[in-house]
C-alpha cells in the first residue's frame, strides 16, 4: 500500500507544464517577473506534492490500525486477576468539598468493577481489615457493592502492610495470566510515606487512584495530662491539653472545651500559628468522687473530625482501702487514727492485720499497705507485695527500727527497687534537709513556697541509695527520710524511721497528719497518671480486681453491652478484650459495680493531612500509572495500558488537516494560473 504514495510524484512530473514560446520584442522586466512568478509557482507545486504525499501516507497507516506498546502485557486478551486495595481506614471520614472521601473512593471503585471482564475474576481488600477478603467472579460484583454501601464510619488506621501482603499472596496463588492491582485511596496517612513494596511481576500492573485533594488543614486536639497527682472531690483539677494547627494559616479564636460527666465546665479560645502546636491549660473543680469521664474537643468545623475531641478519665476515689499491718489496739494504730482523725479523710477505711497472719491475708480489694510494724517476711510473702505494686497498688513503710533489716533488704526490698538498708543510726536532734516542694504529696500542704518546721529525729535507718533513687525529703546531712521508688504501675514510699515516739517529734509536729494523708493519697494506683490508655482498631489487656465467679459486662461508647470472659492471674483477673472499634469510654463492670473505665482514642499519629509525594510512592510501590480522579476515563487508560494505545485516530485527524491545506493552497495555484 505504501507504493501508493508514489501517485502525487508521478501526477507531478507527468503534469508539468511547458510554457509555448511566444515571440515577442525584448522586455527585461517582462522576462524578470515571469522567472520570479514562475518560481513561486514551483515552490507552491512542491510543498503540494509533501502535503499530497503526506495525505496517502496518513491514509495508508489510518488503515494499517498502528498501536503504542503497553507496559508488559499489551495485546493478551486472556483473563485478569483484579485485586483492589480499598482504604476505609480513620482518614476516609476526611470531608472535602465534594464529599466525604469514602464516597469519593465508592465513585472510584464503580470506574474500576467496569473493567470486569466474564472471565475475570476480583478481589476486595479493605484497608481497615485486610484480612477479610471478599473474591467474587465477574457476574458477583453486587457482593462488593453491597460490602462498600454498608460501610460505616471506620476508626482504625489503614493496615498497608499486611494489605499488600495479602495482595501478593492472591497474584501468586492465581491461574490467571494477567494480574492487576488497584489502589484507591486519599494517600494522606503518614503510612504511606514509608510503606514499600517489592518488584512486580512480568505479567503484573499497578495502578494508583488516588482521590480527594492534595492537601487539607487540620486542627487536632493532641495529647491530654492531668497535672495532678492526687485526685479529690472538691479539690481543683488542672487539666492540659496539646492543640495542633495542621494548615499553612494562622487559626484565630478557635472554641476548645472541656467536659466532664458530659457537662462542660470550661471552653477557652486559642490563635494557634500556621504548623504550631501549643498547651491549652483548664482548671476544674469535680463536685464528686467516682470515676468521670471527660474530653477536650474542639467546637470548630474542619475537614477532619475524628481527631477534634479527646477523651480521659478522672478517677477520684471513692474510698481508700487502707490494709494497715500492725496490731489494731497498739500504738502505731492509734497514731495513725490520730493523723487521719481530719475532715477531709472520712473515705479512708483501714484494715488491720496483725504482724503474724498478714502473709496469709488477700491483697485483693487493697489499694494500700502500710507497714507500721513489719519484723521480717518470707520469700513467698515478699513475691507477693512486688507483684501488688507492679499491677497499681502502692506500699509504704514506716520501718520499726527492731526488724530484721538483713532480710528485708534481701527479700523484699530489694524486689521493690531498694538498694537495702546499711545500719541503724543514732543522731542529736537531726533534721530535714532542703526538699522540692513541688513533689505532689506536698500539693496544697504549705503555704506559698516557704519550708516548713523541720521535725527532729534521734533514730533512723541509714539506706544505701542508687542515682536513679528519688529522695523526696532528705535529712540535714544528705541521708534519706523518705523515698520513693515505682515499680510496674504502682508506687513504694520507704521512711526511714518509725512511728515509735522515742526516734523523733515526727508524730507531734503539725505536718505529721497532712504528710501521712497526702502519702497515703499518692500512693494509690488510681491516680491519673496510671490510668489505662486505649486506642481504636486493636484489643487490650487489663487486670482488675475480679473473682472468678463474677460475670463482667463492658459497655462501649455506644451503650452496647457485651460478656467479657476473664482468667485469674495474679492480683486479680485477665480480660483480653475484642477490637475496640469507637473512640470514647469503655465501661467495665461486675454486678451493677463499675470497676472501670478506660478512655480509647484514635492512634496517636501525625493527622497532617498532606497527600503523600505520588511520584516517589510510584517507584516505591511499582506502579505502572497514577490515574487521578480528573481523569474520566480510566477504561481508555487501562486498556492502553493491557493492550497498549490506538494511534489511527490522531493519523486520521492528519490527514483531515492535510486535505485541507491541499484544498486552501490548490485553490490559490488555480487562481493564479488563470
Amino acid at each position: 500500500m505504501l507504493l501508493a504514495a508514489s501517485i502525487p510524484v508521478l501526477l507531478h512530473l507527468l503534469s508539468r507544464r511547458k510554457l509555448p514560446l511566444i515571440p515577442f520584442s525584448s522586455l527585461k522586466f517582462l522576462k524578470m517577473l515571469q522567472m520570479k512568478k514562475a518560481r513561486r509557482i514551483q515552490l507552491r507545486q512542491l510543498i503540494l506534492l509533501v502535503i499530497r504525499t503526506l495525505a496517502v501516507l496518513a491514509l495508508v497507516f489510518a488503515f494499517a490500525r498502528p498501536a503504542l506498546q503497553g507496559s508488559r502485557n499489551a495485546g493478551s486478551a486472556a483473563a485478569v486477576e483484579m485485586v483492589i486495595l480499598f482504604d476505609d481506614g480513620l482518614h476516609s471520614s476526611i470531608e472535602t468539598r465534594n464529599g466525604q472521601m469514602l464516597r469519593l473512593s465508592s465513585q472510584r471503585l464503580e470506574d474500576v468493577l467496569e473493567l470486569v471482564g466474564a472471565d475475570d475474576r476480583v478481589s476486595f481488600i479493605r484497608l481497615s481489615n485486610p484480612q477479610q477478603v471478599l473474591t467474587v467472579s465477574a457476574g458477583q460484583l453486587e457482593l462488593i457493592r453491597d460490602k462498600v454501601d454498608n460501610l460505616e464510619q471506620n476508626y482504625q488506621l489503614a493496615d498497608l502492610h499486611l494489605g499488600l501482603q495479602i495482595a501478593d499472596s492472591i497474584l501468586k496463588e492465581t491461574d490467571k495470566f494477567n494480574r492487576e492491582i488497584y489502589l484507591i485511596a486519599g494517600f494522606h496517612s503518614p503510612s504511606w510515606d514509608s510503606i514499600s513494596w517489592q518488584e512486580p511481576t512480568e505479567t503484573e500492573d499497578r495502578f494508583l487512584l488516588p482521590v480527594g485533594p492534595d492537601r487539607m488543614p487540620n486542627l487536632s486536639v493532641g495529647q491530654v495530662r492531668i497535672e495532678n497527682t492526687i485526685l479529690q472531690a472538691g479539690q481543683p483539677v488542672n487539666i492540659l491539653a496539646n492543640i495542633s494547627n495542621r494548615s499553612e494559616r494562622r487559626i484565630k479564636d478557635a472554641l476548645i472545651s472541656l467536659y466532664l460527666g458530659g457537662e462542660r465546665v470550661a471552653q477557652t479560645g486559642v490563635n494557634i500559628a500556621a504548623e504550631a502546636s501549643q498547651f491549652v491549660k483548664f482548671s476544674t473543680v469535680p463536685r464528686k468522687s467516682g470515676k468521670i469521664s471527660g474530653y477536650i474537643v474542639c467546637e470548630d468545623i474542619d475537614p477532619f473530625m475524628a481527631d477534634n475531641r479527646r477523651w480521659f478519665v478522672l478517677d477520684i476515689p471513692e474510698t481508700l482501702r487502707i490494709m494497715a499491718v500492725a496490731s489494731a489496739d497498739g500504738g502505731y494504730a492509734d497514731i495513725v487514727r490520730a493523723g487521719l482523725s481530719g475532715t477531709n479523710t472520712e473515705h479512708v477505711e483501714i484494715t488491720w492485720v496483725g504482724r503474724r497472719n498478714w502473709e496469709s491475708k488477700s491483697f485483693q480489694g487493697f489499694d494500700v499497705i502500710l507497714f507500721l510494724d513489719l519484723k521480717n517476711i518470707s520469700a513467698g510473702a515478699a513475691q507477693r507485695v512486688s507483684e501488688f505494686v507492679n499491677h497499681g497498688g502502692g506500699v509504704i513503710f514506716f520501718q520499726d527500727i527492731k526488724a530484721d533489716l538483713a532480710t528485708l533488704s534481701r527479700d523484699l526490698w530489694r524486689k521493690l527497687g531498694f538498694a537495702g538498708a546499711k545500719g541503724i543510726s543514732k543522731a542529736n536532734s537531726i533534721g530535714w534537709g532542703k526538699f522540692d516542694l513541688t513533689h505532689p504529696i506536698f500539693a496544697g500542704v504549705f503555704e506559698g513556697k516557704a519550708s516548713p518546721r523541720s521535725p527532729v529525729t534521734t533514730e533512723y535507718i541509714e539506706f544505701a541509695t542508687r542515682k536513679d533513687d528519688q529522695v523526696i525529703i532528705p535529712f540535714s546531712n544528705g541521708k534519706p527520710f523518705l523515698m520513693e521508688r515505682r515499680l510496674g504501675k504502682g508506687k513504694v514510699l520507704m521512711y526511714s524511721i518509725s512511728l515509735d515516739p522515742s526516734g523523733g517529734n515526727f508524730i507531734f509536729s503539725g505536718i505529721f497528719a497532712p504528710i501521712l494523708f497526702r502519702s497515703i493519697s499518692y500512693a494509690v494506683s488510681g491516680s491519673a497518671e496510671n490510668q489505662p490508655q486505649w486506642h481504636t482498631g486493636v484489643s487490650h489487656k487489663i487486670i482488675l480486681p475480679l473473682v472468678e465467679t463474677d460475670k463482667l459486662q463492658m459497655i462501649s461508647p455506644a451503650k452496647y453491652s457485651s460478656q467479657v470472659i476473664h482468667r485469674p492471674v495474679m492480683g486479680g483477673s485477665e480480660i483480653i478484650t475484642g477490637v475496640t472499634n469507637q473512640p470514647g469510654i469503655y465501661t467495665l463492670s461486675a454486678d451493677a459495680k463499675v470497676l472501670a473505665k478506660i478512655a480509647c482514642n484514635i492512634p496517636d499519629v501525625k493527622y497532617d493531612l498532606e497527600r503523600t509525594d505520588i511520584h516517589d510512592l510510584v517507584d516505591r510501590l511499582g506502579a505502572v500509572a497514577v490515574i487521578d480522579q480528573a481523569q474520566k476515563d480510566l477504561k481508555a487508560d487501562v486498556y492502553a495500558n493491557r493492550f497498549g494505545r490506538e494511534l489511527w485516530r490522531p493519523i486520521v485527524v492528519i490527514f483531515l488537516l492535510l486535505l485541507l491545506s491541499e484544498s486552501i493552497i490548490g485553490r490559490e495555484l488555480r487562481r493564479q494560473n488563470t
